[in-house]
């Protein structure tokens, strides 16, 4: 063998290693999110009469990401919960009303949950030096980089469950600072978007006094940051759906049976 071919050999076996060793440290990250007051989810209502919006303070989630570098083929496992009970209107009396048997039965339902499965498109948009924009599909999350989403999985209200699909979703990863320890601990992922839900689509039947006052589109708009060093969230509430293992994609991606509270927490296999 030439000395040439010898150096090329070397230098082929390095390369191979560094992918190897690349591929090999690609380990599921999961983001919390713990009842922060910074974290945002609101209800639109636009009815013929009236336009209702309705604010939650009490918001729990976990967001896990198999694979930052390789989002459409990894795995990814989300929920965000809010407590029903904790949405105000501006009118308690409207709030009660809300919370009702009748409409969201919030006393044997109090939570809604978003929960999501598979991440079917990133991009990222480039702007020329007019401001103009054009999208660019991207395979993963670059640090600070906001990367617009579309997203699938199910919304939960009232106990009826349904599938969606969401389009306008960003998401931006926050590298641990000293400045981001004052927002979160860890590593962030800031998630902004919306969607609609249909109210007949979940069972929930608006009086005949307020049909023209409550849209059967609600908007649910969201601005949520979570961290990977807070503790909590929706896992261990049941974010892996109280489903365990297969619920959340992976063996870590509850953090285990400690983070899940154990088989108990997490409602068993």
């Amino acid at each position: 063998m030439t000395r040439t071919s010898h150096v090329w050999s070397v230098l082929t076996l390095a390369a191979v290693l560094f992918a190897v060793g690349t591929v090999a440290i690609a380990e599921p990250m999961t983001f919390n999110m713990h009842e922060d007051g910074r974290d945002e989810v609101m209800f639109v209502s636009k009815a013929a009469m009236e336009k209702i919006t309705g604010k939650a303070s009490k918001v729990r989630g976990s967001i896990m990401i198999e694979d930052l570098n390789d989002l459409t083929k990894g795995k990814v496992a989300a929920q965000v919960e809010v407590d029903l009970d904790s949405v105000d209107t501006g009118i308690s009396m409207r709030d009660n009303h809300m919370r009702s048997e009748e409409f969201l039965h919030a006393q044997r339902f109090p939570k809604a949950a978003l929960t999501l499965t598979k991440i079917e498109q990133a991009q990222v948009i480039d702007r020329d030096a007019q401001g103009r924009g054009s999208a660019r599909n991207v395979k993963s999350l670059q640090p600070s980089v906001p990367t617009r989403l579309t997203l699938v999985g199910t919304f939960e209200v009232r106990g009826v469950k349904r599938e969606v699909r969401l389009t306008d979703v960003t998401a931006t990863y926050i590298e641990e600072s000293p400045e981001t320890s004052m927002i979160r601990d860890g590593n962030l992922l800031r998630v902004t978007g919306s969607f609609v839900v249909k109210l007949s689509d979940h069972g929930i039947k608006r009086p005949q006094m307020l049909l023209l006052r409550v849209a059967d589109d609600v908007e649910v708009t969201f601005d949520v940051t979570a961290g990977t060093g807070v503790k909590g969230g929706a896992m261990a509430m049941g974010a892996c759906g109280c489903g365990g293992k297969k619920a959340c994609g992976a063996k870590d991606a509850c953090g285990g049976k400690k983070a899940c509270g154990g088989k108990k927490a997490c409602g068993g296999k």
